[in-house]
């Protein structure tokens, strides 16, 4: 399994000892944190393949232009979709910010002491905590709070259906907010796995990881690029 493959295997203790609710809740941390993972890929991927100047200048002398095009519009949507989704108010879709709502609630927070006492890792686990109090705030207030509407408002009005005549109430979405919300959600989800989950995911070696992959893509491609 390589590094940036991450477990999707709740804690022992709370398979064991767990209620219905607590272990609810590792599930569905568990699946946003793949889910973030997958977006962070596609964002690595994103900015390698748009902000090379000697990529997208090799793509536009070449028969390939406008297949990269296409593959970077794909990406872009994809993410707007998926980040979007990542903050659903639907109750029968997985959300970031009611998973950090459910995780602070105090029958959670009880049972999630345990699992840190019974790991020895109480400490770290109370420092996540009083982050992810701060960070539920942020994802809904700020400019984080604008940028994540932003991005809900353009997925349900230009991408999941199209209106005819879209009624915009905020300003317009830019890609700076993808980078905004996916950068802040995956260290939202990073603290929410030490704190639920008792592990702690290494953010730096995995966006290395990522970034490496996405360069290493590319840079395939630009050799193989064709200007018959």
């Amino acid at each position: 399994m390589r590094d940036d493959q991450i477990s999707m295997l709740m804690p022992e203790f709370t398979e064991a000892f767990g209620s219905e609710d607590d272990k609810a809740l590792a599930r569905e941390l568990l699946l946003i944190t793949r889910e973030i993972r997958v977006l962070l890929g596609q964002l690595f991927l994103y900015r390698a393949m748009s902000r090379s100047k000697r990529f997208v200048d090799a793509c536009n002398h070449s028969t390939a232009a406008e297949g990269a095009n296409i593959v970077v519009a794909t990406l872009l949507r994809s993410m707007i979709i998926s980040t979007a989704a990542l903050f659903d108010e639907d109750r029968r879709a997985a959300s970031l910010r009611r998973t950090l709502t459910a995780a602070l609630r105090p029958d959670r927070s009880e049972f999630l002491q345990l699992l840190h006492a019974r790991n020895g890792s109480a400490e770290l686990a109370g420092i996540s905590a009083q982050r992810l109090v701060k960070y539920s705030r942020a994802l809904r207030r700020g400019k984080l709070g604008e940028a994540i509407a932003t991005l809900a408002e353009l997925r349900n009005t230009a991408i999941a259906h199209f209106d005819l005549q879209p009624k915009i109430t905020g300003r317009r979405a830019m890609i700076h907010d993808i980078d905004h919300v996916i950068s802040a959600a995956s260290i939202v989800a990073g603290e929410a796995n030490v704190w639920v989950l008792a592990r702690k995911v290494d953010g730096p070696a995995l966006r290395h990881i990522l970034r490496k992959d996405a360069t290493g893509f590319v840079g395939v491609l630009q050799n193989g690029l064709s200007t018959e």
